[in-house]
């Protein structure tokens, strides 16, 4: 597929959606209502169009088709929707102001939530986060069903969608960096904690009509089962490198440092929930062990990182090759060298396995002289450039 040219097409057909609300704002007496509406479809047309080109490209290649058709599937459902509320106030009269806002709130629920189960999808590629990126995209795609329901019934089932979803909004992350893989059991200790805190969330919120408050045991069990698990979820972060790059003491440093803030953390909702005055000192408290445990685990992470792309040094000795002219046996210390006998200039060129031109993937197309998608010559004419 040529997605230059198609990119091409749809973003002019973009562009003359925007002149021909401009030629008729000119032409007929109408209203700005009509020409911002005009100029609405032809800009949500073109970044519709680029996501959507993206989303094809990502569904061709196999690590990434999830992702791709994913992006795809809700890029479109937000610009139906996005369409239709920009028009259907025309062509409606008595419902279209009802209309119009449901079709307003799908939309912008489609590209919200749509980018987060995207992305748990793309996570699909890494086999450590295959399992943390399917409960990202579940998690959420939960949310945006119960959302969808309570617009599109009249708001009949508001208040039990926010008791079912707000605790999966606001504990996500703690299930996803818990589902990071590990050991088996460390993981399903990690994930049963998580749900643990999230189902006894909703439970109080149902059975005491969002009065977490009304049971101290059950918001006991939460703080303590989400405490841990936010800690278990920390640690997966800290120990996700190799075992050669491993910072003992740091790590164990900043896992004391993670349990004491969850710690005083959880003290501090604690109180909050109860409606006590919380005390200065444990504000205080809380908020800078909060910034000095980011600080630290960001710290730490930057030093793996640093630790596992350590320049290696040059022992004095290149690629050894042929010369293509006199045959002679040459040292190559650079990509540009001269052959020291006939004092031939050659530019050494890597393969890759992207195109230098569009950086099409070409590994796996069967016609290897050319690019399939832009027609570069891949083979090298001559052994000499």
């Amino acid at each position: 597929m040529n997605y230059r040219k198609v990119t091409v097409r749809v973003l002019f057909s973009s562009l003359g959606i925007a002149a021909f609300a401009g030629i008729i704002a000119m032409v007929f007496p109408v209203s700005g209502t009509i020409t911002g509406r005009l100029l609405g479809t032809a800009i949500a047309t073109a970044v519709s169009a680029i996501l959507f080109l993206l989303a094809v490209n990502r569904a061709e290649v196999a690590s990434t088709r999830q992702f791709g058709v994913s992006l795809g599937v809700f890029t479109l459902s937000k610009y139906l929707f996005g369409v239709i509320a920009m028009w259907i106030g025309l062509l409606t009269t008595t419902t279209g102001r009802d209309l119009e806002e449901k079709f307003v709130l799908s939309s912008l629920l489609f590209g919200g939530y749509g980018a987060l189960i995207s992305l748990g999808f793309l996570c699909f590629a890494i086999i450590r986060l295959r399992l943390a990126g399917l409960m990202l995209s579940f998690v959420w795609a939960l949310c945006l069903l119960a959302w969808l329901i309570v617009i599109w019934s009249g708001n009949s089932f508001q208040e039990e969608a926010s008791y079912f979803a707000f605790p999966l909004q606001t504990l996500f992350p703690i299930l996803v960096l818990c589902s990071i893989r590990r050991h088996p059991l460390f993981m399903g200790l990690a994930i049963g904690l998580a749900l643990a805190s999230i189902n006894t969330s909703q439970i109080a919120l149902f059975v005491y009509s969002g009065e977490l408050n009304k049971n101290i045991y059950l918001l006991v069990v939460m703080l303590t089962t989400g405490g841990l698990a936010t800690v278990l979820g920390i640690a997966n972060i800290i120990h996700y490198r190799a075992k050669a790059n491993a910072i003992p003491w740091a790590e164990r440093t900043v896992l004391c440092f993670v349990t004491a803030t969850v710690l005083l953390l959880c003290f501090a909702i604690y109180i909050n929930e109860l409606r006590l005055p919380l005390p200065d000192t444990v504000a205080r408290l809380s908020i800078g062990s909060s910034i000095l445990t980011s600080t630290t685990i960001l710290a730490l992470v930057v030093g793996q990182m640093l630790r596992a792309s350590v320049f290696t040094l040059y022992d004095g000795s290149g690629l050894v090759g042929f010369c293509p002219r006199c045959s002679s046996k040459m040292d190559i210390p650079r990509g540009k060298s001269t052959c020291l006998h006939c004092g031939l200039r050659m530019k050494l060129l890597i393969e890759s396995p992207n195109c230098r031109t569009c950086g099409y993937d070409v590994t796996k197309t069967s016609e290897c002289s050319a690019c399939s998608e832009c027609g570069e010559s891949i083979l090298l004419s001559s052994t000499v450039q």
